[in-house]
C-alpha cells in the first residue's frame, strides 16, 4: 500500500493555478485519490476541502453533485434538508452537505450542494428544470465556473448534460416528474423536469475524445504531479468546444449512434 504525502497533494493543486475564479465545481473520487499519509480515511474529504480552500481565491464558493436518484426510481419526494444523496455519487458530496451553511439546489436528479459566500444566491429560487432558464447549472455557467476533477476524468462530467441540453441532442428527452420538492416540510415545487436517455436505445457515452481534444487545445489543465490525478476545466471552454463538435456530429459524446426500434426513432 503506497501512502502519498499531504505536501504532494497541495503542490498538485498549486500547479493548477486556481487564482482566477471564485466558483469551483468538484468531482472527487476517493478511490482514485488514494490514501494520504497522516490523514485518516474518514478525514480525507475534510482534508481535500481544506486543502482546496488554501489554494482558491478568498471568498470562493465550492459546489459538488448531490442528487437523489430515488426521486426518479421510486417516486420519493425530494427534500433539500434530508441526507438523501445517492451512494453512487461518493462520500465527498455527503461531507459537503453535512457542513453548516451548506445549500442545495432544487432539481432532485441534477442537484448541486454548495458552500461559500455565493452558495445561497446560486442555489436558492432556482427553476425546477435541470438545465433550463434560471437553473443552478445555468447560473454556474454564467459565472464561468471552474470544474476540478480529483482522482477522476471527464467520464463523470455532468456539465456535458448541460451542453447536450442546450444543443438539443436527439437521444435525450425532457421528462416531467409529478413528485414534489420540499424544504423544511414546505413544498417548493410540485414537479421537476430533467433530461433522460431513451430506454432500450443502447446509449453509451465516451468522453475520451472530448478530453483529448480539450487537452490538445490546452483548455484542460493537468496537475504537475505523479502522485495525484487532478484536472481543471472552465465551463465556458467546455461549452464552446462541446457545441462546436456537436454541430459537426450530434453523437459526439457517444460511442456510437443509438439504436432505436422501428416503431420509434427521434431522427428517422
Amino acid at each position: 500500500m503506497i501512502l502519498k504525502s499531504k505536501t504532494s497533494f497541495l503542490r498538485a493543486l498549486n500547479s493548477l493555478k486556481l487564482r482566477k475564479n471564485k466558483h469551483y465545481l468538484l468531482h472527487v473520487s476517493l478511490i482514485g485519490t488514494g490514501l494520504i499519509k497522516d490523514v485518516a480515511p474518514e478525514k480525507l474529504c475534510q482534508f481535500i476541502h481544506s486543502s482546496l480552500l488554501k489554494k482558491v481565491p478568498r471568498g470562493s464558493t465550492i459546489y459538488t453533485l448531490s442528487p437523489d436518484y430515488n426521486y426518479a426510481k421510486k417516486n420519493t419526494p425530494f427534500s433539500l434538508n434530508a441526507a438523501n444523496i445517492s451512494k453512487e455519487i461518493g462520500s465527498f458530496s455527503k461531507y459537503l452537505f453535512s457542513l453548516k451553511k451548506s445549500y442545495r439546489s432544487n432539481n432532485p436528479i441534477f442537484n448541486l450542494c454548495s458552500i461559500g459566500p455565493s452558495a445561497k444566491e446560486i442555489t436558492n429560487s432556482c427553476s425546477p428544470t435541470a438545465f433550463g432558464t434560471n437553473s443552478v447549472w445555468e447560473k454556474l455557467f454564467k459565472k464561468n465556473c471552474e470544474m476540478i476533477f480529483i482522482g477522476c476524468d471527464l467520464s463523470v462530467c455532468t456539465f456535458i448534460r448541460y451542453i447536450e441540453f442546450n444543443f438539443g441532442v436527439p437521444y435525450l428527452y425532457n421528462k416531467y416528474f409529478n413528485v414534489p420538492v420540499k424544504k423544511n416540510k414546505k413544498i417548493l415545487n410540485f414537479f421537476s423536469i430533467s433530461p433522460l436517455r431513451y430506454l432500450n436505445s443502447k446509449i453509451d457515452y465516451d468522453t475520451k475524445k472530448f478530453q483529448k481534444m480539450l487537452k490538445r487545445k490546452k483548455l484542460l489543465t493537468f496537475s504537475k504531479s505523479r502522485d495525484f490525478k487532478i484536472m481543471k476545466l472552465n465551463t465556458a471552454s467546455a461549452f464552446k468546444v462541446g457545441i462546436e463538435e456537436l454541430s459537426k456530429d450530434a453523437f459526439f459524446f457517444l460511442k456510437r449512434k443509438p439504436v432505436f426500434t422501428k416503431r420509434f426513432s427521434p431522427y428517422s
